[in-house]
């Protein structure tokens, strides 16, 4: 019974975060925020509305272990350089309210429980899609416009809850 318990929470089925994150809920983003970022529709849309950094968000609610999130790129700039920086964080994002630093790499990436890494600019054009999500071996695979790229980085504790990150960094000026 226990190993059955146990590969139930490694795919992301334990009843802990069943309970936690109810199959289908759609993604939005948290009300804790960078304080350069503007939330719209229906906190889906998140705009970056000053300058090139403290913009990170957060996804509203714990995410499932091979549960994709998806990022469309709305509007870029070429005022800056990089793109956005994604990954998790175990730290449940109200216990950072009010204390965001302007980065996620390296500023929040240096402190337990949280993971991210910047993607390449040439997978961050207009109006393309990328997803990610993390395996129950905790690597994070992404992909872009339908088409899985891989492993992008690993180490990722599964066995906490874990929220969607992303810093809406450089030339990502708006995504959804």
């Amino acid at each position: 019974m226990k190993v059955l318990k146990k590969i139930k929470q490694r795919i992301g089925l334990s009843n802990r975060q069943g309970l936690i994150c109810p199959p289908g809920q759609p993604l939005e983003f948290h009300p804790v925020h960078g304080e350069n970022v503007m939330l719209t529709q229906g906190n889906t849309l998140a705009a970056r509305v000053h300058s090139f950094c403290k913009a990170v968000v957060f996804t509203h609610r714990p995410v499932r272990v091979n549960e994709k999130i998806y990022i469309r790129f709305v509007e870029k700039s070429t005022n800056w350089s990089g793109s956005i920086r994604f990954g998790f964080s175990a730290v449940d994002p109200r216990q950072l309210t009010g204390n965001l630093p302007k980065y996620a790499c390296p500023d929040l990436t240096n402190k337990p429980g949280f993971w991210a890494k910047a993607l390449a600019e040439k997978f961050a054009d207009k109006d393309s899609v990328m997803y990610y999500y993390v395996t129950g071996s905790g690597d994070v695979v992404f992909g872009v416009n339908g088409e899985d790229k891989g492993v992008f980085f690993s180490g990722v504790d599964t066995r906490r809850q874990l929220w969607g990150l992303i810093d809406v960094y450089g030339n990502s000026n708006v995504i959804e």
